[in-house]
């Protein structure tokens, strides 16, 4: 129960890291994708650097997570930090579309004294209208379904799957044939990503970054069961390196992903795609047991739809399209 309740901490630091660096980066130039720059440019903005504070937290959170439970525990968990993420970006966007139109409305001359007909009415009702806010009782009700879906199928999961912990560590052998394949699938989904653009290039940025943030995690937990041994232990590890290589790289292909689309194309594959990525390497390398008696597994299918739904489904909400464009 402390792993599950240490991770919802780091879900709603994650939540809030998203919805400040995807704030802050979707006004960086298209062309910095998947380059350095982007960052350097990006580590200048104070919002994005408090964004990479909330991503720290998380981390650390998450870390201590999964140091009590598995990946196939700790990770779906994760996916509840779509929940903070939308009203947070929502909040952020409604604020920049609101300083929007305050700079398109300001240099709008006021009307000349003693002028009157059609041209002094037109100079003074030149202020853009405000759009209908997408808080509305549909809206809101549709949300409140999502989120309910995706809280439910969080909990239908872990409750059918009843998963057990598993190994702490991997074999040399196993863990490259874990970096390489998922190294060979980020390098098709990122290079791809950035090559078609338009609503897909979002979505395969995004997918990649999630995949890369599941092996981050199978790192986190390999680094955490060698500080287990030892300060000097983990300091020394290889792994921790990786971490570190793994993680920055999937900073740089989330803020290109945030960069390249709005929340409601590049959250969802990345968040549906890090639990998944995780339950795999959790069962499939780690040894982390699943219940697979026939109804068991109806539930842990039926509770990995019910979450994607949500997630898809909060992510097309007005209040997605509000945090990203501002109204």
């Amino acid at each position: 129960m402390l792993a599950v309740a240490v991770a919802v901490g780091a879900a709603l630091c994650y939540g809030l890291a998203s919805a400040l660096q995807q704030h802050a980066a979707a006004r960086a130039p298209t062309a910095e994708s998947l380059r350095i720059g982007l960052l350097a440019r990006l580590v200048r903005r104070p919002l994005w650097l408090a964004g990479g504070a909330a991503d720290l937290a998380g981390f650390a959170l998450q870390f201590a997570a999964l140091s009590r439970g598995g990946l196939v525990v700790v990770q779906p968990i994760l996916v509840l930090s779509l929940l903070f993420a939308l009203p947070i970006g929502a909040r952020l966007g409604a604020s920049r579309d609101r300083e929007e139109r305050a700079r398109i409305a300001a240099p709008v001359p006021a009307a000349r004294p003693g002028a009157s007909g059609p041209r002094a009415a037109a100079e003074l009702e030149r202020e853009p209208p405000v759009p209908a806010s997408p808080a509305s009782p549909t809206s809101r009700w549709r949300n409140l379904v999502a989120g309910v879906a995706l809280c439910a199928g969080v909990a239908v999961f872990l409750a059918a799957a009843a998963p057990s912990n598993g190994a702490g560590e991997l074999p040399l052998a196993e863990w490259l044939a874990v970096l390489g394949g998922c190294g060979a699938l980020v390098l098709v989904l990122a290079l791809g990503g950035r090559r078609v653009g338009g609503r897909l290039g979002p979505v395969l940025l995004s997918t990649a970054a999630g995949i890369l943030y599941a092996l981050a995690a199978a790192l986190t937990k390999a680094t955490g069961t060698l500080l287990g041994e030892g300060l000097l232990r983990a300091i020394e590890s290889w792994e921790l390196v990786a971490l570190v290589v793994v993680g920055a790289s999937a900073l740089l292909v989330s803020q290109s992903a945030f960069q390249a689309g709005s929340l409601e194309l590049s959250l969802p594959s990345m968040t549906v795609a890090n639990p998944i990525v995780s339950i795999l390497l959790g069962t499939l390398a780690f040894g982390e047991h699943l219940a697979t008696a026939p109804l068991a597994v109806v539930g842990e299918v039926l509770g990995l739809a019910a979450l994607s739904v949500g997630v898809f489904a909060l992510a097309r909400s007005p209040a997605a399209r509000v945090a990203t464009h501002g109204g």
